[in-house]
């Protein structure tokens, strides 16, 4: 079994590499276990103000992110749409 390999999201190294959720589960619950709120950061970038510079290109719109948004920030600007999925 592989492991799978995590880039820091701020610098690019694999070095230790942590998982991190984007919206904080104490704020948004359902979002808990979605991998699509994982952020990975190295140890020296897992701080408030570099998770804030993460979200940072995200709008917010009537007090909440737009999803298609955050999608696309974990998935480095993509957009994967399985078809015939219902």
């Amino acid at each position: 079994m592989c492991k799978e390999i995590h880039w820091c999201e701020v610098c690019g190294t694999s070095y230790n590499v942590e998982r991190h959720h984007i919206m904080f589960r104490s704020e948004v619950k359902a979002l808990e276990n979605c991998k699509l709120n994982y952020s990975y950061l190295c140890p020296e970038h897992i701080t408030k103000k570099e998770v804030q510079e993460v979200l940072k290109p995200l709008r917010v719109h009537k007090g909440k992110y737009i999803k298609e948004e955050v999608i696309r920030a974990c998935m480095a600007g993509k957009m994967i749409i399985e078809e015939g999925v219902e």
